[in-house]
């Protein structure tokens, strides 16, 4: 049988079309597909189904329609009975009958017939083969308005597949490739977005697998020493050889924003179909003449049927044009690409009164300059055609080569001086932030200003014009001040600002004439006032009338201002409920930050200090006011606080917030501040610098003391710490009942966790939660809910009683033979067990796991106990039945999977690039392991150690090349390790029998089954790496895993660099989850950042043009303020997903190697401005707190692990907990390490509670063990938690780079006077000779370890001997910072003492080198394919010393014979020899030449290149030719390809250059004649 069909296609178009439209979109080109189909007599049957060609198109409107239909044909789902079971307080802990519960677990299923089972098992052998071919897909992402789209993503495949056996055994196999463009609207090319295979030049390769395996019987046969794990019933592998290459650059990411705005609005149920279609290009004259406009052929005017020629553009007037339509007779990718080809689409066009431009190409964005004459006058004017895209499509604006931006909040009137005359004609408005175009006939002119808009009339026309082409000789930028003088007399002027820049320009015409620059000319106000204060602020300058109001938030120009020393009066508005003023003076001379004391105006005198800070930009300046500090009581009661000479009482309404700023002498003091409430004495200093962290302070009283929680957090503009002060201790009654909650006395003991009891009096339940963090503690009081007691008990056997009690109580209470009943805690703080006895056996149960056990009854009886979830409710269950055991237990048993799926990628690559500066940034790769040689002891293949495989390796290799085998082809590797490689599979006989196999890891691996009852996922990835591409960075490579040490590794396998494995089981009678297993191991990184890299990368995620940042003058506070208002309660409320019950929950700890570099790298000093914002910003944020960044070198940061047993807990919540976990030790390690400030609560998280003393929360990353689902299920439970090492904490790193003052820096951080007495003496004792020298040394180590560990238990004690309670946290204090600073400050004066300086020499690991070269961009800025040859020459010549000469760009090299590394480098502007020196090792150059000197073009012949040159007469050549002064070299290559391909990159090469120096000349022409004619 066969089939065809033939161009099916799919189209769209609008439901009601106006008459005359014609859009109509094509979503699915025509394509065609052959099906043929045959049946054997033998019963065979073969399927074959072949596409050509596949074409779709996706846009937003295309997306609605179909999201529409959709959602039309679904049928209307019904609603659910609302009505849970509310549950009866009143017999809520009654005893009740088993037979009246109806639960799951006390049903049993019925058995069916184990013969009935086997009857339908034969299966019939049916060989059955279908293949499908599918020869090109291409799927195309649009984004526009409406049907007028273009495409911006395109996705090109091919797909072939085949299946077999379907109706018995069925297995598939299938193959599919990809690769992935996106479109650069600036250069109107596609650029690769997942790029081909950099060697074969083919697609990305995916491979797919599909097999299944018959049903096995569900229960396990348990082996003789380990369980057999039936093979999962579908198995589907999907792996990849290749390597995934992602390109990444700002275009790119521009595309994707565009995708995501156009998809989203597209999908939204609320879009806009009768949005207008943009047209695809629209023409404005801004010229101030009219203009006639001719589009070529293939471009019509929108909406005109007829077509006329010449069109006539009046003054600002706009034409639209589109694309007409064309036949569609190229197919495939032009389809997508015709309409964007630039030569297509041009246009010619004439001014009034001048002569025409003809064919401008505009599919291009960019500035273009032609020039057009005026017949009567004697020179040539310019216009500009300036294109831009706006979301896809273009926009022409014709214009004089002048324009002028305002970036004033009111317009301005531009005059122009009519000459001969002397008078002003106005001739336009220059409105705020908008482009004003000087109209043609007067951009040579003089042009003046005058303020409008709410000014009109205040002030006359400029007192001067706008200098600019006058100065133009001297610099490109020219800045001049305008003054607009007063109408009223004794008024200071408006003070304006200019800046002429020029403009970027892509293409100059102009036919060998003169041309005028393109200018750009900015208005600036000399003064912005930037008010970033929750209170408004009014300011007056000297010599002005009337005071300006700044509401908060707000900024504004100051228009009169010259920044020469005159005064600003500032008062400050209702703060406190009084006014507050003061006053500075504003001079170019102003410091960037400084504070200006506030008095306020009523009797007694106050005052409020407030900071300025000062941002120059050019020869304007920011003034931002702002407070150091905002603190907000949310305590409600009288707060005071103090520090040095500061003190300020806070009143206990919250509403109003208290700006706080130190007195300081000068700023970079460190800053504490103390606190005290009410009545209570001070508490200790603490400092509120440390953003991100939170803390608790004690404010001691004398009957109690005062707990208060102290958080910090950065403001939105960097400027203020917002500290914000709340209760530690928080009850929420959230019960329907009314309670009275006291405080118990000084015996009872509180526990540290979520804990929950229950008063069973009153026949209620409520449940309570105490959450504890480091700045709170909130205990909720909630009303019962089904699942919250901690158990139901259930006695579900016929003959005796079960009697139990809570562990360490007296009463207990009794359950008749099949009853059941509520228990709960009679004593929440006590030990939480239960106690249970039937007949003579007892027993204890902590009601927290899942476990089941059993004791004999009488002779012939056995009694079984099982506790197990069923939804929330812990249920311990007692019964004489095995079957209700095993269903209770059904989700622990291992079943046969139903399905298991495994994905095994072999690489990544993301390659960074920032096209507008043409450089690659980073490459950041996930790659695959070496050789991996692996053995399979029992059912799963694990790999040897390292040791173990370089020696199978090394022995493989030689059996390949030698031999050395003896008969049977056993190989003897080592005694007692025996293998054999020849036969198939692979086989070892000694230690043990098992096969081997050789392999490696994948860079991705995931490997997820499913049962009936539960679900694992174990997931893996190798090794991933960043590197710096940027020319002369300081770290090569920024991010990379750090392998442990060789002797370590040796004996370990290899370890992946992320290692996850989750176990879950569920239940289909409830909706709770259970996490058996879940765990995450990551090995030890290194982070090595310099400022450059980061500003590069910053530079790269900033959208390019930010028009919205300049823009927000008003609520730049906003989001701070929202935040400050919400109520304290309301962020646990929000949370609605759903619970789940994790029993081990383990996330290693991170050992993280820090170094920071403040060098930028590279010789890249120009683009310093716009790059270092986001730095900027930091820097700021440090200044302000008064600490110094300096590099750092390998601080290691140790981050403590997180684990949870058996909790419920909501997923989102504890997503949450996890990231605060790291994220606030990190913080709070940073401050203490990098900037040495003191934070609140503990940076390392090493202390839970002085009863439990010192518990180690750390173990090295490679000692940590992941099982995968069959270890967890044979039980090994390998936990190794080591004590630490060395020293706690990141301070221990820092050991080479020293000197005696380091030590005593570390010994002044540990506060102890003894230790610093201790020390002093030893070191000023003068060792004898050497021996003696080192012994000094390592008993200052050994005294400062172990005085560091244990002076986290002894200093308190000490402290609180001394000074009572106080003494007791300060000593806590004490004793922590010892624990970092002892031993290092031990090791520091080993170091120093020690007369070699012994260092602490690393064991060696393999230095960590960049995954290839940096990606070469040529000149035209496109992004092409990586090719790893290019790129390799262009590392050679930036990295050699190769001295560089002025816009010097790489452009081609070619390895050719004689010397090592011996290369032909073609840049730019010549062509030069370089080679390795033999022994130095680095590149130097034979000899090189400029283009210019080039005589005549180079010839080929053969393999040999010859060029001829200028003599210089310097050198001696091989050859003098003739006229003495010409010179020939000649070059050998390896072969003739190469020499032509050479000799083509020269001549190429020297055109360009040519090209270039004319634009160059030209414009040196310009600033020359300008001043002729002005």
């Amino acid at each position: 049988m066969t089939a065809q069909v033939h161009d099916l296609k799919v189209l769209a178009c609008p439901f009601i079309r106006k008459k005359g439209e014609k859009n109509i979109t094509t979503i699915v080109q025509p394509c065609s597909l052959v099906m043929e189909a045959m049946m054997h007599t033998s019963g065979v049957q073969n399927v074959a189904l072949t596409v050509e060609e596949f074409i779709v198109k996706i846009s937003p409107i295309i997306l609605n329609t179909v999201i529409t239909i959709m959602a039309a044909m679904k049928p209307k789902p019904k609603k659910e009975e609302s009505g849970g079971t509310v549950c009866d307080a009143v017999n809520l802990w009654d005893i009740k009958s088993v037979d009246q519960c109806h639960s799951w677990f006390l049903g049993v299923d019925m058995a069916t017939e184990a013969t009935e089972m086997l009857l339908d098992s034969e299966p019939c052998e049916k060989k059955e083969n279908f293949d499908v071919e599918v020869k090109s897909v291409q799927i195309t992402l649009e984004c526009g308005l409406g049907h007028r789209t273009i495409p911006l993503l395109l996705a090109e495949s091919t797909f072939s597949g085949m299946v077999k056996n379907w109706s018995s055994v069925m297995s598939a196999t299938a193959d599919m490739t990809l690769e992935v463009h996106y479109y650069n609207e600036s250069y109107a090319v596609w650029e690769p977005l997942i790029e081909r295979i950099d060697k074969e030049r083919r697609r990305w390769n995916l491979k797919f697998e599909m097999m299944t395996n018959p049903a096995q019987d569900k229960s396990l046969l348990p082996g003789d020493d380990f369980i057999v794990l039936p093979e999962p019933q579908s198995v589907v592998n999907i792996s990849s050889k290749d390597t995934m290459n992602i390109t990444i650059s700002k275009c790119c990411l521009a595309v994707f924003a565009n995708l995501a705005k156009g998809f989203s609005e597209g999908a939204a149920s609320t879009y806009d179909y009768s949005l207008q279609d943009k047209a695809p290009f629209t023409v404005r004259n801004a010229l101030g003449i009219p203009l006639k406009v001719h589009a070529s052929r293939n471009l019509q005017v929108v909406g005109l049927a007829t077509s006329e020629d010449i069109h006539d553009v009046g003054i600002g007037q706009n034409l639209e044009l589109e694309y007409s339509a064309f036949d569609p007779l190229h197919r495939g990718k032009i389809s997508a690409l015709y309409r964007q080809e630039s030569s297509l689409f041009t246009l010619s066009l004439a001014p009034n009164g001048y002569t025409e431009v003809g064919n401008i190409p505009i599919a291009k964005p960019g500035r273009r300059l032609h020039s057009v004459r005026n017949p009567c006058s004697d020179h040539s004017d310019s216009v500009l055609v300036q294109i831009d895209a706006v979301e896809g499509n273009k926009v022409i604006t014709i214009r004089s080569p002048l324009q002028i931006k305002n970036h004033f909040s009111i317009p301005f009137i531009v005059y122009k001086s009519v000459r001969n005359v002397g008078l002003l004609e106005p001739i336009g408005v220059s409105k705020p932030e908008e482009e004003f175009h000087v109209p043609l006939d007067s951009y040579r002119c003089q042009l003046f200003l005058q303020p409008a808009g709410i000014l009109e009339g205040q002030y006359k026309e400029s007192t001067t014009y706008i200098v600019w082409s006058e100065e133009l000789h001297r610099s490109s930028e020219v800045k001049c001040i305008l003054q607009c003088p007063s109408t009223e007399v004794n008024f200071l002027p408006l003070i304006v600002n200019t800046d002429a820049v020029p403009d970027e320009l892509n293409f100059i015409a102009t036919h060998g004439e003169d041309w005028d620059p393109a200018y750009v000319i900015h208005l600036y106000p000399m003064l912005t006032v930037r008010n970033l204060l929750p209170y408004p602020l009014r300011y007056l300058l000297e010599g002005t009338a009337e005071t300006r109001e700044l509401p908060e938030g707000s900024m504004a120009d100051v228009l009169n201002s010259r920044i020469s020393g005159e005064i600003m009066e500032l008062v400050l508005i209702k703060y406190q409920g009084k006014n507050w003023s003061g006053h500075f003076r504003v001079s170019d001379t102003l410091p960037e930050f400084f504070p200006v004391c506030f008095t306020s105006n009523s009797g007694d005198v106050m005052t409020v200090d407030v900071y300025i800070h000062i941002r120059k930009i050019g020869s304007r300046m920011v003034v931002s006011v702002y407070s150091p500090y905002w603190i907000i009581n949310k305590t409600s009661r009288v707060l005071q606080y103090r520090a040095e000479d500061v003190h300020i009482k806070h009143p206990a309404d919250y509403r109003d917030i208290v700006l706080f700023s130190f007195k300081k002498k000068n700023i970079f003091s460190k800053s504490k501040i103390q606190l005290c409430i009410s009545t209570s004495s001070w508490s200790s200093s603490f400092s509120l610098d440390t953003v991100g962290s939170y803390g608790c302070v004690k404010c001691p009283a004398n009957s109690m003391d005062f707990l208060v929680g102290v958080s910090i957090k950065m403001s939105s503009f960097n400027l203020t710490r917002i500290v914000t002060l709340t209760p530690f201790y928080t009850i929420a009654n959230k019960s329907s009942l009314e309670l009275e909650v006291g405080e118990v006395g000084a015996d009872g003991s509180l526990p540290t966790n979520k804990w929950s009891y229950f008063s069973s009096s009153e026949n209620m339940g409520i449940l309570v939660d105490v959450n504890v963090s480091e700045h709170s503690t909130v205990i909720n009081f909630s009303d019962y809910h089904e699942g919250a007691a901690p158990a139901l008990i259930i006695n579900h056997t016929p003959w005796d009683t079960l009697k139990y009690r809570q562990s360490g109580l007296q009463e207990g209470m009794e359950l008749k033979p099949r009853e059941m009943r509520l228990f709960a805690w009679a004593d929440p703080s006590g030990i939480r067990k239960i106690t249970w006895a039937y007949a003579q056996n007892t027993g204890e149960h902590d009601l927290l796991k899942d476990e089941c056990g059993q004791f004999p009854y009488n002779p012939n009886t056995q009694i079984h106990w099982v506790s197990f979830l069923d939804g929330r409710q812990r249920v311990l269950l007692f019964t004489d039945d095995v079957a209700l055991v095993s269903k209770a237990r059904q989700a622990e048993e291992m079943e046969q999977p139903d399905q298991e799926i495994n994905i095994s990628l072999r690489s990544l690559g993301i390659s960074l690039v920032n096209n507008e500066n043409k450089q690659e940034i980073s490459y950041i790769g996930i790659t695959s392991s070496g050789v991996v040689w692996e053995l399979k002891p029992k059912q799963r293949w694990k790999p040897f150690n390292q040791k173990q495989i370089s020696l199978l390796e090394k022995a493989y290799q030689k059996c390949l090349s030698t031999g050395g085998v003896d008969a049977y082809g056993w190989f003897k590797i080592d005694n007692n390790f025996e293998v054999n490689f020849s036969k198939m599979p692979m086989e070892m006989r000694l230690p043990i029998k098992c096969n081997i196999k050789r392999d490696f890891l994948s860079g991705i691996q995931i490997e997820f089954k499913q049962s009936h009852h539960q679900q694992s996922l174990r997931a893996q990835l190798y090794w991933l790496q960043v590197d710096n591409q940027l020319p002369g960075s300081m770290f090569p490579v920024v991010f990379h895993p750090v392998p442990p040490p060789k002797s370590i590794a040796l004996d370990s396998e290899p370890k992946p660099f992320i290692d996850v494995s989750i176990i879950i089981r569920f239940n289909e009678y409830s909706k709770v989850l259970q996490f058996k297993y879940f765990m995450v191991l990551i090995q030890e990184m290194a982070l090595k950042i310099d400022q450059g890299f980061l500003g590069a990368l910053i530079a790269l995620f900033t959208p390019s043009a930010d028009p919205e940042a300049e823009k927000q003058k008003t609520k730049l506070i906003q989001k701070d303020v929202d935040a400050l208002n919400t109520q304290l309660m309301e962020s646990s409320m929000s949370d609605m997903s759903t619970l789940s019950f994790f029993e081990q929950f383990h996330i290693s700890p991170l050992k993280l190697h820090l170094s920071l570099s403040l060098g930028s790298g590279g010789e890249e000093s120009d683009k310093g401005r716009g790059e270092m914002i986001a730095i900027h910003s930091v820097n700021l944020l440090l200044k302000s707190i008064g600490a110094t960044l300096t590099d750092v070198d390998d601080l290691i940061f140790k981050l403590a692990f997180f684990e949870i047993n058996y909790q419920f807990y909501k997923r989102d919540q504890l997503m949450w907990r996890v990231i605060g976990h790291y994220r606030d030790q990190f913080l709070k390690q940073m401050y203490v390490l990098v900037l040495g400030l003191d934070v609140l609560g503990n940076p390392f998280g090493l202390i839970r509670g002085l009863s439990e003393g010192v518990e180690a929360f750390f173990y090295e990353p490679f000692q940590g063990a992941v099982q995968g689902p069959e270890e967890f299920a044979e039980g090994f439970v390998i936990g190794v938690r080591s004590l630490l090492g060395h020293t706690v904490g990141g301070a221990a790193g820092v050991v080479s780079r020293i000197t005696g003052s380091v030590g005593k820096g570390l010994a002044a951080i540990t506060m102890d006077k003894e230790y610093q007495q201790k020390r002093r003496e030893e070191m000023s004792r003068q060792p004898k000779d050497f021996g003696d020298s080192l012994a000094k040394g390592g008993k200052g180590l050994l005294r400062g370890v172990v005085g560091g560990v244990t002076g986290i238990i002894t200093k308190p004690v000490e402290g609180a001997k001394k000074e009572g309670a106080a003494g007791f946290f300060k000593g806590i204090g004490k004793g922590l910072v010892g624990v970092v600073a002892r031993p290092t400050g031990g090791i520091v004066d080993m170091a120093s003492s020690t007369f070699q300086g012994i260092q602490r020499v690393a064991e060696s690991t393999e230095e960590v080198s960049n995954l290839r070269p940096p990606r070469l961009i040529h000149e035209d800025g496109i992004i092409r394919p990586y090719d790893r040859g290019e790129a390799e020459g262009y590392n050679l010549f930036e990295n050699s010393h190769i001295k560089k000469l002025l816009g010097e760009k790489f452009r081609h090299h070619c390895a050719v014979p004689g010397g090592r590394k011996a290369n032909i480098v073609l840049t730019n502007r010549r062509l030069m020899f370089v080679k390795e020196v033999e022994i130095l090792g680095h590149i130097t150059t034979d000899w090189d030449y400029l283009y210019e000197d080039f005589t005549r073009p180079p010839t080929v012949d053969g393999n040999v290149l010859q060029i001829f040159v200028k003599d210089h007469g310097l050198l001696k050549f091989h050859k003098k030719d003739g006229s003495g002064q010409e010179l020939v070299r000649k070059i050998e290559f390896r072969d003739a390809n190469s020499a032509k391909w050479i000799c083509h990159a020269i001549e190429e090469a020297q055109s360009t250059r040519h090209q270039q120096k004319l634009v160059k000349q030209a414009s040196m022409k310009l600033s020359r004649s300008q001043s002729s004619f002005s």
